[in-house]
């Protein structure tokens, strides 16, 4: 038997949008990127391939970055293409203070998250004021424990008989975060 792998491309596109208020990718380097107008498209490598059954995670950290506002942050996931149908999506922050509040889904078993198109109930996390003057793009994050948080974005790939046949597929990730002042 032959099972599927669908990392014959091993780069993924992953869009993050962020269209109200200032928020910020923080990278890997806790330097500050803008979402912008258009989002982020991220290219994510992975060397464990993605086959029926199994999950990828996805990480972002994400600031606040205004002065004086708190900000309540939402999640909705998309996905489209060949295996949408298949996906399983989910979404957990974890504050700076080390408490977790699931966005949508179940982290815990993703294999239970929303399908893609469905509607997941609203939740969302509370972001402090970063205070000071906003950062630049390139800048080095500074700012409370409680005004940036560690989302991870849960794939969960269905383990379907007619999907292990498949030799290649694709679909395409997204994140919209949505940000309110409180």
């Amino acid at each position: 038997m032959t099972e599927a792998a669908f990392t014959r491309e091993a780069t993924l596109a992953f869009t993050v949008k962020s269209p109200e208020f200032d928020t910020v990718l923080i990278q890997h380097d806790d330097t500050v990127r803008s979402f912008g107008s258009d989002g982020l498209v991220l290219d994510l490598d992975s060397d464990t391939p993605f086959v029926p059954g199994s999950t990828a995670r996805i990480t972002l950290e994400v600031g606040n970055n205004s002065s004086a506002g708190a900000a309540a942050l939402a999640l909705t996931p998309d996905a489209s293409g060949d295996l949408s149908d298949h996906l399983r999506l989910s979404a957990q922050a974890m504050r700076g203070d080390g408490s977790r509040i699931v966005l949508f889904g179940d982290p815990a078993n993703p294999e239970l998250g929303v399908v893609p198109g469905s509607v997941p109930p609203a939740a969302s996390v509370q972001l402090a004021a970063r205070g000071g003057t906003p950062l630049d793009d390139g800048a080095a994050w500074e700012g409370p424990d409680d005004s940036a948080a560690t989302v991870t974005y849960f794939v969960h790939l269905v383990d379907d008989a007619e999907l292990r046949q498949v030799t290649g597929a694709s679909f395409a990730l997204g994140l919209r975060l949505d940000s309110q002042s409180t």
